[in-house]
This record gives C-alpha cells, structure tokens and sequence, in this order.
C-alpha cells in the first residue's frame, strides 16, 4: 500500500510538473487569438516563417512592394547568417521582423535549457536587423514555460497564429480555395513559409499571397503586420 501511494504521489507530481511545463505558453495563445477578435476586425495579417532564403524570400519582397504591403518575417538565425544582404532588405523594406529560433528545432523534443539558449541565440545573430525586443514565434507553435519567461524578460511577445496557409502539406490544396476560406473571416493573422526551395511550394505561396492580398483589398480590408492586428 505504501509503494502504491508512492508510486500515486509521484504520477501526480508528473503530471503537474508536466502541465506548469506547457499549459502557460497555450494559455497565452489561446488569449492572444481572442485578442486577434476583438481588436482586428477589418485587418489582415500576412506571416512568414522559416526564412530567408535566395529564392523564394526575394520573390516575395517583390510581390509585397508591388502591392506596397508589409508583412511580418519570423527568421532562423542560421539561415540568416547565411544570407545578411536578405536580411538587410528585409529590413530597409520596412517589414516587421522577428525570430523563430536559432535552429528551428521544437521546444518539446529539446531540454528546456538547450532551448532558451537556442532562442536567445537567434537574438545574438539577428541583432543587425531587429531590435532587443522583436516579437518571437516558437518554431511549430510549441512553446514551454521556460522559453516563454526567457522571451518576456527581454520584453519581448510572442506571436502565433489564427490562419494556416498549408503551404506545408502534401499535396498542397488549391491556392483560391484557401484564400477563400481564409477571406471569409474578418480578420486573422496567416501563416506561411518564405523558405521552400521545390517550384511547386514557391508558386503556392506566391500564388497565395497574391490571392490574399487582392481578395483582401477588394473587400476595403487593411494588410498589415501581426502587431498591427494586436492593437486595438
């Protein structure tokens, strides 16, 4: 009996350490889509993750200049490392830019220390193009306590989001019907991806882009980054 209890006392200590672990960061995000409600009617947002790249990140500068639109860039310190004039037109383009780790590797599959390391790092390597409190997202949406009270310290948010632009599945849907679907909600934040090296995924999101961006015009919307979407 006293082993039992044992065994009891220590699956519940699991278990709550378990939920202090990962809850908080989903309650926030679960708070931050009810902000998104309140405060962005008539707003659109467009996101993208992963980058830069030499490829597709260019092309998609152009397209946002052409519509004179600003997004929102969530990049990867190792592959902006790689590619700083990117950065920089990122940057003189007037674009919100954020981090999205050092690494892109999942704060649930990695220790909680190797992760806040990995976060702050991205800040380290971006500091040319961002300032010290430039708005984070948690590569694949997984976040834990330990992440998030490192970002908050820095007085910087963390930003998810309301809208997937699928450009990540297989096969991919067709561009107008996501636009479609995405359009028919008065406001939302979108995420995509500025990193796909194979053709199709590039004309997807391009295509999508475009999409968006005209659909949302047409109907008197207003494009602009996800911390424009957050104020009310």
């Amino acid at each position: 009996m006293f082993w039992k209890t044992v065994g009891l006392l220590s699956a519940l200590g699991a278990a709550s350490l378990a939920v202090a672990y990962y809850l908080p960061p989903l309650v926030v995000r679960l708070r931050q889509v009810g902000k998104v409600r309140r405060n962005g009617a008539g707003k659109l947002a467009l996101s993208y993750d992963d980058g830069p790249d030499d490829s597709l990140t260019p092309q998609l500068l152009d397209l946002l200049d052409r519509y004179q639109v600003k997004a929102t860039f969530f990049m990867v310190g190792f592959r902006a490392e790689k590619l700083p004039e990117v950065c920089t037109r990122l940057a003189a383009g007037g674009h919100e830019l954020g981090t999205h780790t050092y690494s892109h590797r999942s704060a649930w599959k990695a220790g909680p220390l190797w992760s806040v390391r990995d976060t702050l790092r991205a800040y380290q390597v971006l500091n040319r193009w961002i300032r010290p409190s430039a708005p984070f997202r948690p590569p694949m949406g997984k976040a834990t306590l330990p992440m998030l009270w490192a970002i908050r310290r820095r007085g910087a948010p963390v930003y998810w989001w309301t809208h997937r632009g699928c450009d990540t599945l297989d096969p991919l849907p067709e561009p107008a019907r996501v636009a479609e679907v995405i359009l028919k909600d008065p406001t939302g934040v979108v995420l995509l991806h500025s990193h796909h090296k194979e053709p199709e995924r590039q004309r997807y999101v391009l295509e999508l882009t475009e999409r968006l961006i005209s659909g949302a015009l047409a109907r008197g919307r207003k494009l602009c980054t996800v911390s424009e979407v957050l104020k009310p």
